[in-house]
């Protein structure tokens, strides 16, 4: 199934009053315009892919399942391989050295 594009439509300014906002009427009646309102980066990310974002309990971690949980893991497990790497390329090196 095919969507086709959607008309997209600058807006100049990062605060919109979202009252004062005009749309084309075809466009709106169409349906293929919507508004939602949002204030944070946190509540786009949870309209725009259903998920809470999640907030940071005592141990410094947060809720699992959450985006942010699921983007500090794949840190984690970005730094372990950056470590290995390292560790591997030493090793190369040291026998290299030989």
């Amino acid at each position: 199934m095919r969507f086709p594009a959607p008309e997209i439509y600058k807006v100049d300014k990062f605060y919109v009053n979202v009252n004062k906002l005009t749309v084309p009427v075809a466009t709106a009646k169409a349906g293929k315009f919507h508004i939602y309102s949002v204030s944070t980066v946190d509540e786009a990310i949870k309209l725009l892919t259903g998920v809470t974002t999640g907030e940071l309990d005592e141990d410094g971690l947060y809720p699992e399942g959450s985006i942010n949980s699921r983007v500090q893991l794949r840190l984690h497990e970005l730094a372990q391989n950056c470590a290995m790497n390292l560790v591997t390329q030493t090793r190369t090196l040291m026998i290299k050295a030989k």
